[in-house]
């Protein structure tokens, strides 16, 4: 039996917000290759980011945007795809805002797009 997308989403982002709050360095420090697997779809990297996006809607707390990045780099990770966690910074107003995002294929499939932001970290080269 598989487990319905969102709620696979939803487990993951559960583990990132944990993971995030009890052990941050581990969340971006696995550096595996991803696993041979056979052909996805074209669109597997869109329907992955709608299904977090979704089951965000879902849960008790707001997960941020790096805990949605997080979550679908390993759902697409788990389908053979490879993803590229980015997190940059902008400067607006007197504040800096960080912000993370997830590119496949070099497409922005979740978050705002990278161009709204200087990238300071890159999990996999572009």
């Amino acid at each position: 039996m598989t487990v319905p997308r969102s709620f696979e989403a939803a487990w993951w982002l559960l583990l990132a917000r944990g993971c995030l709050l009890f052990r941050p360095g581990l969340a971006l420090t696995r550096k595996r290759a991803v696993a041979p697997r056979a052909k996805p779809r074209p669109d597997t990297g869109v329907r992955f980011a709608r299904a977090v996006q979704r089951a965000a809607r879902h849960l008790p707390f707001r997960p941020t945007c790096l805990e949605e990045a997080l979550a679908l780099e390993r759902l697409l990770h788990r389908a053979g795809l490879d993803a590229s966690l980015v997190l940059g910074v902008r400067r607006a107003g007197t504040t800096i805002e960080a912000h993370a995002w997830l590119e496949h294929q070099g497409h922005t499939l979740l978050g705002a797009t990278g161009e709204l932001y200087t990238p300071l970290h890159r999990t996999r080269p572009a």
